[in-house]
């Protein structure tokens, strides 16, 4: 090779300073000068070799080079998203890879039992204007669509109806929004960390194929504290498509889950305003029958 060539040719200029250096000192009576030669030639022999082996070895521009291509490989890395199963288990594919999803949660808090919405007094409470509202809207989602619920506030936050379109479906998810009394706090974390896990298990059943939404109507801050979803959207909004919606019922703008970029919200006081939220959101579904 061409480095070994090189090397080969170094060590072969040492040896012949070396061999003059030994001729020198037969030829030359005076002792004193053939060491000055001797120590002359050896040094001249030492700087031509670090020479050489310098040429040989990669050039700073070359490594920084090579270090900015893995860095730059390493930046354009990107989450996939969903994740690939994790327990060695074939997914069971979705029949319809395209399906449309919306998952929706409930906010059924304590607060949700009020009567007044801001400076305005309602003439029913929060939870049975919401369930009015959401029981006239969803009926226009076509069959084909895959509709998921959840609902926290007594008993923490809990699936009520898995992902799944059909007749049966739609029954169930009916049943338990009205069903749903107001009680218990706020676990805003929680919840959307929930739904964004149903959903992604939707995802690798469709192998990412087909749109999908988060939807929360919700009247309330976290309670407790703790339970802040700022962690979670952003969490879904880097890795995922997900579309993370929420409707503010009698809360204003003010809320956690309003962060213009990362989420759609919408304000909501009263029920007219309620069901047209709805209806803006379920709008973008394909099959979308507007009954107004």
């Amino acid at each position: 090779s061409r480095a070994g060539a090189q090397e080969g040719g170094c060590r072969k200029a040492v040896l012949e300073q070396g061999r003059q250096a030994g001729s020198l000192s037969s030829e030359e009576s005076d002792k004193g000068r053939n060491m000055e030669m001797m120590i002359l030639l050896v040094i001249v022999g030492v700087l031509v070799f670090a020479g050489c082996q310098n040429d040989n070895m990669p050039s700073s521009s070359s490594q920084s080079s090579s270090g900015s291509t893995a860095r730059t490989s390493s930046s354009v890395e990107r989450t996939v998203w969903p994740p690939l199963s994790q327990d060695g288990q074939e997914i069971d594919l979705a029949d319809d890879m395209l399906a449309e999803n919306v998952y929706f949660v409930l906010d059924a808090s304590g607060s949700m039992g009020r009567t007044e919405c801001g400076s305005n007094e309602l003439r029913e409470s929060r939870i049975n204007i919401a369930k009015r509202a959401i029981e006239e809207v969803f009926l226009t989602l076509p069959q084909e669509t895959n509709l998921g619920l959840q609902i926290f506030g007594m008993w923490g936050t809990r699936e009520r109806v898995p992902l799944g379109n059909g007749s049966e479906n739609r029954r169930q998810f009916l049943n338990h929004i009205k069903d749903s009394v107001a009680d218990g706090g706020t676990p805003l974390l929680d919840s959307m960390m929930n739904a964004y896990q149903k959903i992604t298990v939707q995802a690798q059943r469709q192998l990412g194929y087909g749109p999908y939404r988060i939807i929360m109507v919700t009247d309330g801050h976290a309670e407790p504290a703790s339970q802040d979803p700022g962690p979670i959207v952003d969490r879904i909004f880097k890795e995922s498509p997900v579309e993370m919606i929420t409707i503010g019922f009698c809360i204003g703008k003010n809320h956690a889950l309003n962060q213009p970029g990362k989420t759609t919200y919408f304000e909501a006081n009263d029920y007219s305003s309620l069901r047209n939220a709805l209806r803006q959101v379920l709008a973008e579904s394909s099959g979308y029958r507007d009954t107004k």
